[in-house]
């Protein structure tokens, strides 16, 4: 394979991750687009869960264990809790891509 090129399966897990981010960001939107609690629990839950499946997906994609330590972190973030710290924030950072 020359240098540079990715094997084929990564751009299968590419797309995977693709989907699930526009997904997240979909959910995202609903969440403060949302009037009642009851919705808002149901939108924090469904990106829960996107959160997870992307950290599944990379590491059924082969991801280091350094990046999937780090991609525990962002999943286990709670976004939606205004007192939850992180020690790996960075604003300078595009979490998702």
């Amino acid at each position: 394979m020359p240098l540079g090129e990715k094997p084929q399966q990564a751009g299968l897990f590419d797309t995977d991750i693709d989907n699930l981010k526009l997904n997240l960001a979909e959910v995202r939107h609903q969440y403060f687009s949302a009037k009642t609690l009851k919705t808002k629990r149901k939108y924090r839950e469904q990106d829960r869960q996107l959160r997870q499946q992307m950290l599944e997906t990379l590491k059924q994609s082969g991801i280091s264990p350094a990046g999937e330590t780090s991609m525990k972190k962002v999943v286990d973030w709670d976004l939606y809790n205004q007192n939850s710290q992180s020690d790996w924030f960075d604003p300078r950072m595009d979490v998702w891509g």
